[in-house]
């Protein structure tokens, strides 16, 4: 088993060069219950405190007893130094084989398999459908840290598509402020853009114009196909009788075709700073060759002196289960 640590002396500096170590791990928090040692360990390595033991290799390690709190007590007999630290085991050393394998019966498990200095544990999926490794916790399921070695990785998949290293099933959200909009005017419209993202669009002849808002979205996100959910519009009139007439999210498919995934003719006419949500339809999951996302707006001005704000949109991205 292995074990990497760091030791000082008393006054804090850590040790350079090789000593003699024994090792014993305990049962207790003063290391007064041994359940396995001493082992010694000549000529140990230390390099700015850091070390590494194998534990095991004269003594061998028992087979139980690692399924409760263990400690390890550490001893420097050159420097009368001992130390008793807490440790966390991982019980899978049961073999000194260079291959060792356990395998368990069922489609929802898989074969366990060690292979020593190149994986820590490899799950193997071998049947269709099944679960390679399930983790549940209370705070994390899997933990992983690089360890500052170089070109160390603490979780690695070769290709996300396939091997869905990461998968998710909770939403994406990407906002897009309207100031990254095109108003589509008849020549005499007036624009005030705010610093904070916000427009207010006038239209001294009273009709109708239409803003538009680009929206780049990620055909992949983590190697997960995404899906457009819906969107939320955020706005504000100075007059209800001026309003938001129609509410259109559309899908370029190529330079002269899209599709429709949301078509909405309810008026927005709300005086104060509000939102709405509209879900999208048809074909919403993306790809690699999809194509940019378009929000158009479709405004009623009742009055030249009305004033009609967007301030923001709302992207809503799911992935697939």
């Amino acid at each position: 088993m292995e074990y990497r640590g760091f030791l000082s002396d008393e006054y804090g500096t850590p040790f350079d060069g090789m000593f003699d170590v024994t090792a014993s791990l305990c049962g207790g928090s003063r290391c007064d219950e041994q359940v396995w040692g001493p082992e010694t360990f000549r000529d140990v390595v230390f390099a700015d405190g850091e070390f590494e033991l194998t534990l095991g290799q004269k003594e061998s390690l028992p087979r139980e007893g690692f399924d409760s709190e263990l400690y390890l007590l550490l001893e420097m007999e050159a420097y009368a130094i001992d130390t008793c630290r807490a440790v966390r085991i991982v019980p899978f050393e049961e073999e000194t084989q260079d291959l060792a394998t356990r395998s368990y019966d069922g489609a929802s498990h898989a074969l366990l398999t060690r292979v020593p200095s190149i994986y820590g544990l490899q799950v193997v999926n071998e049947s269709e459908g099944a679960t390679g490794l399930y983790v549940v916790g209370d705070q994390y399921g899997i933990y992983a840290e690089e360890t500052g070695y170089d070109s160390d990785i603490g979780i690695y998949t070769p290709d996300y598509v396939h091997a869905l290293g990461y998968r998710s099933a909770s939403d994406s959200y990407i906002f897009v402020p309207a100031t990254s909009g095109v108003l589509a005017s008849n020549g005499d419209s007036e624009i005030t853009v705010f610093y904070y993202g916000r427009v207010g669009i006038k239209d001294p002849t009273p009709g109708t114009e239409y803003y538009y808002i680009p929206i780049a979205v990620p055909g992949e996100l983590f190697g997960q196909a995404t899906t457009v959910e819906g969107i939320r519009v955020h706005y504000r009139t100075s007059d209800s009788t001026s309003y938001i007439d129609r509410t259109s999210l559309h899908r370029a498919t190529s330079s002269g075709s899209h599709e429709t995934l949301i078509d909405d003719g309810t008026n927005r006419s709300s005086t104060t700073d509000t939102y709405y949500t509209l879900t999208a339809a048809g074909e919403t999951t993306f790809s690699s060759a999809s194509g940019p996302l378009q929000v158009q707006l479709q405004l009623h001005f009742d009055s030249a002196s009305h004033t009609i704000y967007i301030g923001f949109v709302r992207v809503e991205f799911g992935h697939l289960d």
